[in-house]
């Protein structure tokens, strides 16, 4: 069974772990990019005005309606669904995307081309693991009623 945007969605396990393996393999390879990117061009918090641009580009390359959060730094990406009710549930899921001022010692040739500043801190991947959520078909198809809102922020949030 193929998934398209006019299906509706199934509700059995089985089915989604077939094809949401099936699809993000196919993205495997993009996603290791976008990961590789932000990995090589780290930015402080507070300065991550490159990385969130390139956030909005990658979202909106995916069909999503991005958009900077205030001063350039964070994005937020929302993906409406089919016709939910003004008052029904939202999903959020976010990701943290500042680097650490840590010297990054890798020879890859991914690392970090800033001095002193790296994500050693792993935000780079969850903002890819993120990246790809959005693009998953759960919350992609109209049938899946309700709203959902990525949230890429510029620092880690204090209690």
């Amino acid at each position: 069974t193929a998934l398209d945007r006019d299906a509706a969605v199934p509700c059995d396990l089985q089915f989604w772990e077939q094809h949401l393996d099936r699809l993000v393999g196919n993205w495997e390879g993009r996603l290791i990019e976008v990961r590789r990117h932000l990995h090589a061009n780290p930015e402080p918090s507070r300065e991550e005005w490159e990385t969130s641009k390139f956030l909005a580009e990658q979202l909106t390359a995916g069909g999503l309606d991005a958009r900077l959060c205030r001063d350039g730094l964070g994005v937020i990406a929302d993906a409406v669904l089919g016709r939910p009710p003004a008052d029904g549930p939202v999903i959020a899921v976010r990701a943290d995307i500042d680097a650490l001022r840590i010297q990054d010692t890798k020879t890859t040739p991914y690392a970090s081309i800033r001095p002193g500043l790296s994500h050693a801190c792993g935000h780079d991947a969850h903002t890819a693991m993120l990246i790809g959520t959005a693009k998953a078909p759960v919350f992609r198809t109209p049938k899946y009623i309700g709203s959902h809102s990525r949230q890429f922020m510029s620092r880690i949030a204090t209690l």
